[in-house]
């Protein structure tokens, strides 16, 4: 299949808006902790905080044939099979997350451009949960608030935002 330049504007046009929404969390010393530490993390008075949690394994649209057929490939058994092993891998994630964190509420699921998905955690647990087996990174979720007459910087001279 051929891919257009549309394609490609389209797929390079996702990914920016992805990373400029996201920022990640610096990451301190691992820590692991068993469940009954975990639940002291989850105790009543601590705000949970937004994040996205991205889960080892390669998105659908990071493999070579995915980059030439661009957003056609999704259309692919390959992409289906694809998004199928992702999500049992985030399901299996969000399964021992929930078992330290009962509240657990995923928002978004993604595994177009990354592998993971957004919910809120208390921000004790965040260490605990990015020691996980299969957990990549656990990132702080940063609002932007976009008005005119604020520039976005050198992203791109029509966007007006500030980081909130």
């Amino acid at each position: 299949m051929k891919h257009t330049l549309t394609n490609r504007a389209f797929c390079l046009a996702a990914a920016a808006v992805f990373g400029f929404c996201s920022t990640g969390l610096q990451r301190g010393s691992t820590v692991r902790a068993s469940a009954a530490e975990a639940s002291e993390c989850s105790a009543p008075g601590t705000d949970p905080v937004k994040v996205i949690v991205r889960i080892d394994g390669a998105p659908v649209l990071s493999g070579e044939e995915a980059t030439e057929d661009g957003i056609s490939y999704l259309e692919t058994e390959d992409a289906a099979a694809q998004t199928d092993k992702l999500q049992a891998q985030q399901q299996a994630a969000e399964d021992r997350i929930r078992a330290l964190y009962p509240a657990l509420n995923v928002k978004f699921r993604y595994t177009l451009l990354t592998n993971g998905f957004s919910c809120e955690l208390p921000e004790e647990l965040i260490p605990v949960v990015e020691a996980l087996p299969g957990i990549a990174a656990v990132e702080r979720v940063q609002d932007i608030d976009c008005r005119a007459g604020q520039r976005a910087g050198r992203y791109s001279s029509d966007v007006f935002c500030t980081a909130g």
